[in-house]
């Protein structure tokens, strides 16, 4: 379906999308029916009983041992822009159909 979409986009021959056999309402609504709340008590019940007591502990080999001193802290980088920079890239994000987020986010990187 996307690539049909895409094509269709940028001008290339795409055929049509097909029509969904169901409706996204109707599967809710048969997913309610069929997870109720009497199911949901008795799944729980059994996922609490397999759960008991004292949980095993995971220990997983790894490939490399972790380099000595590893920190997780990271950084702060702060830069302003001027209101009217923003508002240029604004009107750039507009024009080529991107979210501003996305923009700076490409500039960062």
């Amino acid at each position: 379906d996307l690539k049909t979409l895409y094509n269709r986009r940028i001008g290339a021959e795409a055929g049509e999308l097909p029509q969904p056999g169901i409706a996204y309402g109707d599967y809710a609504l048969w997913q309610k029916e069929t997870f109720g709340e009497e199911a949901t008590v008795e799944q729980e019940a059994y996922w609490l009983e397999q759960f008991k007591g004292e949980l095993p502990v995971l220990d997983l080999p790894a490939d490399f041992p972790p380099p000595p001193g590893i920190s997780f802290r990271g950084g702060l980088e702060k830069l302003e822009l001027s209101d009217e920079l923003i508002g240029r890239l604004k009107f750039q994000c507009l024009n080529k159909r991107v979210i501003l987020f996305s923009a700076l986010l490409s500039a960062y990187y």
